[in-house]
C-alpha cells in the first residue's frame, strides 16, 4: 500500500435534507467542505430533464499549514421530500499539499465518478429522482487498494511564486470528450494558484447559466492557447518580475535625480547665504566702526559744545552777581578811539570765525545723513557761543563805561543772555541727538548677534553641517 494515501482524502456530498458531507481518508483529521453554493447548484439542469449533464469543479484553500487540492463532481437530484431545483448529489477525491499526476487523471475521474454512483445507488430513489434518506452517519467502503494508483502518481506542489490573492471563480467551457485534457492544462498552467475554485463543463445548458453569473469564462480552446512556451503562471512572473525590474529602474533613476538636484540646490542656497551673510557681516562692519568713529567725534563735539554752554552761562551768571561791582568800576580807559577800536576789532573776530572752524572740519564722514545735518549745527554752537561771549564782553565794557549799574533781573531779560539761554538749548537737543545715534549703534550690534545666532543654527541642519562656512566657524 502506498505511503501517499496518508496525503489523499474521499468522500460524497449531497442535499438529503440540508447539505450534508461523508469524509474518509485525511479528511477525517482536517475538515474540508466540498459544498456547492445555492448561487452555482442552480445551475444545474432540473433532474427531471437530464442526468447526464455533470459540473466538475477543481478547488484550492489553505488550511492552516497545509495547502488542498480536490477534484468534486455534482448531479442533479431532489431533495427529500421536495421538488424544487438547486439540489444535488456528488463526490470528491482531495490531496494535501501535493498536486495530481496528469497521467493518471482519467483513472481520477473514473474514481469520482464510482463514489458518486455508490451514493446513487445507496441514498436516491431512481424513479423520484430525489433522496430516500440521509447520508449523515453513513460510512464509505474502504477505498484505499483503488486509490492507490492514484496515490502513487501524485507530484509534490509547486511553489505559490506569485503570491498574489486568487480569485474567486473561473468556469472553462470543454468539447465534448475534452473534461480530462481540461483538468489537464489546469494543471499545466497552475490556475489553481489563481483562482479558489475552477469549474468546468462539456453542458451547453450548465455553460449557458454560468454565463449569467459575475464570473471569469472561458472555452477549452482559450485555456489550451495559453500553454505556449512555459507554463501560464511562469509567463506572468516573467513578466512580473520584468516589470517590477523597469519600475525599480525608473525609481532609482529618479532617486538619483533628485539627490542631485537636492544637493545641488543645497549647494547653491549654502553659498548664496555665506555670500550674503558674508556682504552684511562686511556692511555692518564697516557701518560699526564709523558708528564708533562717529561716536568719538560726536562726543567730542559734545563735550566742546557743553563746555563753552557751562562758560557762557557761568559769564552771564557771574555779570549778574557782580553788576554793582561792575558799575562802579573805572571804565574810562575804553573810551573814545581806542573803545571804538577794540569793538572793531571784536566785530572782525566774531565774522571771520565761522570760516575758521570750517577749516577744522573733520574729512572722516559717515554715510549717516543726520550725522551731516548734525555738524553744521554743532559749528553754528560755536559761532553763537564765541559770538555770544564776545558780544557779552563788548556789552560789559560798554555797560561800564556808561556806569549803568543795571539789575540781576534786567541782565536776564537782555537780549545777550536770552540768546545764550537759546543757544544752550539748542545744545542739550543736540545731546539728545546723539544720544539717539547711541541707541542705533547698539541696535547694529544686536543685529549682528541675531545674524551670527541664525547662521549657527543653519549650521546644525545634517545638509549644511558639513559645508565649508560652517566648519570655517
Amino acid at each position: 500500500m502506498s505511503q501517499n494515501l496518508q496525503l489523499l482524502g474521499w468522500g460524497i456530498v449531497g442535499t438529503p435534507k440540508g447539505r450534508q458531507q461523508v469524509d474518509d481518508g485525511v479528511n477525517k483529521q482536517s475538515k474540508v467542505s466540498f459544498e456547492l453554493s445555492q448561487e452555482f447548484g442552480s445551475c444545474l439542469p432540473s433532474p427531471n430533464q437530464s442526468s447526464n449533464d455533470v459540473l466538475y469543479c477543481l478547488s484550492s484553500k489553505a488550511l492552516d499549514k497545509y495547502w488542498q487540492l480536490g477534484l468534486a463532481e455534482y448531479h442533479s437530484i431532489f431533495e427529500q421530500g421536495q421538488t424544487r431545483a438547486g439540489t444535488y448529489f456528488g463526490a470528491y477525491i482531495n490531496v494535501i499539499n501535493a498536486t495530481f499526476g496528469e497521467d493518471n487523471l482519467d483513472k481520477l475521474f473514473a474514481k469520482v465518478r464510482s463514489l458518486s454512483i455508490f451514493q446513487y445507488t445507496r441514498f436516491i430513489d431512481a424513479n423520484s429522482r430525489s433522496y430516500k434518506e440521509s447520508i449523515n452517519g453513513k460510512s464509505i467502503p474502504p477505498q484505499e487498494a483503488e486509490l492507490t494508483i492514484i496515490a502513487d502518481s501524485l507530484q509534490p506542489l509547486p511553489p505559490n511564486v506569485l503570491k498574489a490573492s486568487p480569485k474567486e471563480t473561473l468556469f472553462i467551457f470543454c468539447q465534448t470528450e475534452q473534461v480530462v485534457e481540461t483538468l489537464k492544462h489546469i494543471l499545466t498552467t497552475r490556475l489553481y494558484y489563481q483562482y479558489k475554485q475552477i469549474f468546468f463543463s462539456d453542458s451547453e445548458f450548465i455553460s449557458s447559466q454560468m454565463k449569467k453569473k459575475k464570473i471569469d469564462f472561458m472555452s477549452s480552446n482559450e485555456l489550451m492557447g495559453l500553454r505556449i512556451s512555459v507554463p501560464l503562471y511562469e509567463q506572468r512572473l516573467i513578466n512580473e518580475i520584468t516589470e517590477k525590474k523597469q519600475v525599480m529602474s525608473e525609481l532609482q533613476k529618479t532617486k538619483q535625480n533628485q539627490e542631485i538636484h537636492i544637493k545641488q540646490e543645497v549647494n547653491n542656497r549654502v553659498e548664496e547665504y555665506k555670500q550674503k551673510s558674508q556682504q552684511e557681516i562686511q556692511s555692518y562692519s564697516q557701518r560699526a566702526e564709523q558708528a564708533v568713529q562717529e561716536q568719538k567725534r560726536l562726543a567730542e563735539q559734545l563735550q566742546s559744545a557743553e563746555f563753552l554752554a557751562k562758560l557762557g552761562h557761568t559769564i552771564v551768571n557771574a555779570v549778574a552777581n557782580n553788576a554793582e561791582a561792575l558799575g562802579k568800576a573805572n571804565l574810562a580807559q575804553f573810551a573814545d578811539r581806542e573803545l571804538e577800536k577794540k569793538v572793531a576789532d571784536m566785530q572782525i573776530s566774531i565774522n571771520m570765525l565761522p570760516a575758521k572752524l570750517a577749516q577744522q572740519q573733520r574729512p572722516a564722514e559717515v554715510s549717516y545723513s543726520t550725522v551731516e545735518s548734525n555738524d553744521s549745527g554743532i559749528y553754528r554752537i560755536f559761532t553763537f557761543i564765541f559770538a555770544g561771549t564776545s558780544i557779552l564782553f563788548l556789552l560789559m565794557a560798554i555797560w561800564g563805561f556808561f556806569f549803568n549799574d543795571p539789575s540781576k533781573e534786567e541782565i536776564k531779560k537782555s537780549q545777550e543772555y536770552q540768546q545764550l539761554e537759546k543757544q544752550k538749548s539748542e545744545s542739550d537737543k543736540e545731546k539728545t541727538k546723539l544720544e539717539e545715534k547711541l541707541n542705533k549703534l547698539e541696535k547694529v550690534e544686536k543685529e549682528n548677534e541675531t545674524l551670527n545666532k541664525f547662521k549657527q543654527e543653519i549650521c546644525q541642519d545634517k545638509k549644511v553641517r558639513d559645508h565649508k562656512s560652517c566648519k570655517e566657524n
